[in-house]
């Protein structure tokens, strides 16, 4: 028989008998739990992503009257790589930069002319990509 070496967990306040009851109580794996006792950060169990600040995090990018949730949104809504305004950003290209500018310009006459509400971010579409 194994012994149970993760027993009474203090998950934010509540102790839980051990790592199963923490799983049921946050619907996700005891395994999962057990890698959070490890690493000593039980208290973003059943958090997500949510826990943990700057990773994965879209930042929105602001450029004129146009603002996105992210960068890539905003480099494949005004037609280039996903990665090229953050490339532009990094690199501190004055030419890379021209042609966002250029194209941010196209890009708000264009939901000017064709009746757009407001100047904001495109709708995503169900595969992240964002809409004309």
């Amino acid at each position: 028989m194994t012994q149970r070496l993760y027993t009474d967990l203090d998950v934010r306040g509540v102790i839980y008998a051990d790592a199963h009851a923490v799983a049921a109580a946050f619907g996700i794996t005891a395994s999962t739990v057990r890698d959070h006792a490890r690493a000593g950060t039980l208290d973003r169990c059943g958090l997500g992503n949510e826990g943990k600040t700057g990773q994965f995090q879209p930042k929105p990018f602001v450029i004129g009257p146009l603002c996105f949730a992210s960068l890539a949104e905003a480099s494949r809504a005004l037609g280039f790589g996903r990665n090229y305004i953050n490339r532009a950003n990094k690199t501190n290209s004055l030419a890379m930069q021209e042609r966002i500018l250029g194209a941010a310009m196209r890009y708000a006459r264009h939901l000017e002319r064709f009746g757009a509400s407001s100047l904001s971010a495109p709708q995503s579409t169900a595969k992240g990509r964002s809409a004309p």
